[in-house]
């Protein structure tokens, strides 16, 4: 298994402002968690099919308002 880690900025630390993104081969199921800070427990989780893992992602980065979005979407 392999994680995509997702940051906003050029300076990132693991763990700060990091949304993560796990494939399970076997589930065949997305699943996205994101970080704010090392130190709150709270976290942002969804697990999805493949299906929907590319509207889960697109709906993550309107909800942080991280990067545009405009453009992904109607190219989808």
């Amino acid at each position: 298994m392999f994680t995509l880690r997702i940051f906003q900025t050029e300076d990132w630390q693991f763990g700060f402002e990091e949304l993560r993104i796990n494939y399970l081969v076997k589930e065949r199921i997305f699943h996205l968690e994101y970080y704010e800070h090392p130190n709150r427990k709270n976290t942002w989780r969804k697990e999805c099919s493949v299906e929907e893992g590319y509207s889960a992602f697109i709906h993550f980065l309107k909800l942080k308002n991280w990067f545009p979005v405009a453009e992904v979407e109607r190219s989808a």
